[in-house]
C-alpha cells in the first residue's frame, strides 16, 4: 500500500540536491510525448497499475529514452490487487524478483561499490543507516547480458545479505541505452536522511563525470 511518506521523501531529497522535478501521475505516463520532456522517471512506488492503462504505460516505458529509478516491485499488480506477470521488470528494469524476508527484520545498509559514481560521497564499508522492524524484498539483475554493478547491499539480523540498490541497462527499440537504477525497498529509498535518490540520478545523468 502505497505511503505518501516515500512520494514526499523522494521530493525533499531532489529538492535539497537542487534538482528540478515535477510530480507527475499514472494517467500521464500514457502520453509519450509528455514523458519524452524528462530525463529521468522516479516511481517510488508503482506496484499497482490500472489493468486498462498497462499496455500503454508498458509500451510508453519501453520506448523511453530517459533513465529510471524504481523502488520495490514494479507494475506487477492491477488496481484490484490482481497479479499481472513480472514483465515490466524484466523488460523495462532488467530485474527479478528473488524473495522476500516474510517477517519484520532489522537491517544494516552498507556501501559495497564506492568506485561507482553513484557512490561518490561514501567509502565501502561505510554503513548508510539501520532500519528496524523492516518487511523487505530483494530483487537481482534479469539478464547479466546487459551492463550491471551492485552499489548497496544489506545485512539483516539473521544474517542475511541481499542487493539494496542495482545499476542496470537495457536497449529500447530505438538502439539507445535506457539506464535503471532498482532499489529494493521504498521505505530505503525514503528512510530518514536517505540521498539515494539525489545521488541515483548524479549517476543517470552525469555518469563518469567529475563531481563538483
Amino acid at each position: 500500500e502505497l505511503d505518501v511518506r516515500w512520494i514526499l521523501s523522494a521530493e525533499n531529497q531532489l529538492y535539497l540536491a537542487g534538482i528540478p522535478y515535477d510530480v507527475i501521475g499514472e494517467s500521464d505516463l500514457k502520453d509519450a510525448n509528455l514523458i519524452s520532456q524528462y530525463d529521468v522517471l522516479v516511481f517510488p512506488y508503482f506496484v499497482n497499475v490500472r489493468s486498462s492503462d498497462y499496455a500503454d504505460i508498458y509500451s510508453n516505458l519501453k520506448s523511453f529514452n530517459g533513465s529510471l529509478i524504481v523502488a520495490g516491485t514494479f507494475m506487477a499488480y492491477d488496481e484490484n490487487n490482481n497479479w499481472i506477470n513480472e514483465s515490466a521488470m524484466n523488460d523495462l528494469l532488467n530485474i527479478r524478483y528473488v524473495g522476500g524476508s516474510g517477517e519484520n527484520r532489522d537491517v544494516s545498509v552498507e556501501v559495497i561499490n564506492s568506485s561507482d559514481p553513484a557512490m561518490w560521497r561514501y567509502s565501502d564499508g561505510q554503513i548508510l543507516f539501520n532500519i528496524s522492524s523492516l518487511w523487505y524484498d530483494y530483487y537481482d539483475v534479469y539478464s547479466a547480458s546487459n551492463n550491471y554493478a551492485y552499489l548497496v547491499n544489506l545485512t539483516d539480523n539473521e544474517s542475511e545479505e541481499h542487493y539494496v540498490m542495482i545499476y542496470t541497462e537495457r536497449a529500447n527499440p530505438s538502439g539507445n541505452v535506457v539506464k535503471i537504477i532498482h532499489i529494493n525497498s521504498p521505505s530505503i529509498m525514503a528512510y530518514y536522511n536517505s540521498r539515494l535518490v539525489a545521488d541515483s540520478i548524479r549517476k543517470l545523468m552525469f555518469g563518469d563525470a567529475p563531481q563538483v
